[in-house]
């Protein structure tokens, strides 16, 4: 949990006292910094390289960026900015963040994910009416749809698209 939150806001350095209070809310400030500590700590020991992957103060963590350990959800998040790396950001999702794992507090982390996805694949549809390649558009709006099934706007424009 601690590796998804870090990873999620990789950009840039985040406070512990913050990271300890989303992750552990309803504990006191103290032991949620402790519970943080513990789990970087664990981390290290558990993979060195993943260690090595985290910028530490004392005062902030942050995901090293220029690590040698690649992170898919980091790729995905670069990649889903960049317009012109829309399919390929679209390769790069994997699914649910931490898939299997129950835990209230990833679930705001989920949702960032799958939002960040959602967007991308209407870029893509955006990107390919605009530029006349409907199979494109088919494609990216068959997973939204699969997706959100019950949205009416989608099916709607997926089936226009597959008229046109």
């Amino acid at each position: 949990m601690v590796l998804a939150f870090l990873t999620l806001h990789w950009e840039r350095p985040i406070a512990r006292s913050w990271i300890s209070a989303e992750l552990w809310p309803d504990i006191p400030e103290a032991d949620g910094r402790a519970n943080l500590r513990r789990y970087v700590h664990l981390i290290g020991q558990a993979s060195p390289q993943l260690g090595q992957a985290l910028q530490l103060t004392k005062t902030s963590v942050q995901w090293n960026a220029s690590a040698t350990l690649g992170c898919d959800v980091i790729d995905f998040l670069v990649a889903a900015e960049d317009p012109s790396r829309s399919a390929e950001a679209v390769r790069l999702y994997r699914g649910e963040l931490c898939a299997g794992i129950v835990d209230e507090a990833l679930e705001p982390l989920r949702a960032a994910i799958e939002t960040r996805f959602e967007d991308v694949l209407r870029r893509i549809v955006a990107t390919a009416l605009a530029s006349g390649d409907r199979a494109q558009a088919v494609l990216a709006l068959q997973t939204l749809v699969e997706r959100r099934p019950y949205d009416e706007d989608l099916a709607r424009t997926l089936m226009l698209t597959r008229l046109e």
